[in-house]
């Protein structure tokens, strides 16, 4: 028994280092919410100015200006803070996502058809 005892404590302190250490990465969450927030208010903004688009010109460089600021925003954070983002708000971000490549492609429709029909009237 008595020579379990030194195998013992240093098992229990190993467990105990390790379970310190996962505590600090659910506690530091400022980075990753900082990283949320910031996608998702860029991605909304981005998403209500599809509408202000009033030529296929206009809704392509609003598509280089998402891809430059999507890319600005991770630069801003630490590496692989993006990894500490949960499931929902990894949901939430792909859903906006999403809803900005559908405007998008509405947007574009909506404009080849009325470009089409101002080239036919003249």
């Amino acid at each position: 028994m008595k020579r379990l005892l030194p195998y013992f404590s240093g098992f229990l302190l190993i467990m105990s280092s390790f379970s310190c250490n996962v505590r600090k990465e659910h506690d530091n969450r400022e980075e990753p919410e900082k990283l949320f927030t910031k996608t998702i208010e860029f991605l909304s903004e981005s998403i209500s100015k599809i509408e202000e688009m009033n030529d296929s010109n206009d809704v392509s460089n609003l598509i280089e200006n998402v891809d430059k600021g999507l890319t600005a925003i991770n630069f801003s954070v630490p590496p692989a803070t993006d990894y500490k983002l949960s499931e929902q708000e990894n949901d939430s971000i792909i859903k906006l996502m999403e809803s900005f490549k559908l405007k998008v492609k509405q947007r574009y429709q909506q404009l080849s058809r009325k470009e089409t029909s101002e080239a036919d009237s003249i």
